[in-house]
């Protein structure tokens, strides 16, 4: 299903790679900030309110199967 979600998106070399929903911006940014310090200069981290496609696994967990920018 579609839904407007907060994620943490990881950005290399200007293209979206990577992305995983987060409950609020709070959490969002908190995770960002913990990531950055261990990451290497040439990947670029981005805290966005974004519609994506959103499965639940079976453990009840959001995943974000595609974003749609």
């Amino acid at each position: 299903m579609i839904e407007v979600v907060f994620a943490l998106l990881m950005y290399m070399n200007g293209k979206l790679e990577g992305y995983s929903p987060k409950a609020n911006i709070a959490d969002c940014l908190e995770q960002k900030r913990k990531v950055e310090r261990d990451q290497g200069t040439n990947v670029n981290w981005s805290c966005k309110e974004v519609k994506a496609i959103v499965e639940v696994d079976k453990h009840g967990i959001k995943r974000i199967k595609e974003v749609k920018e």
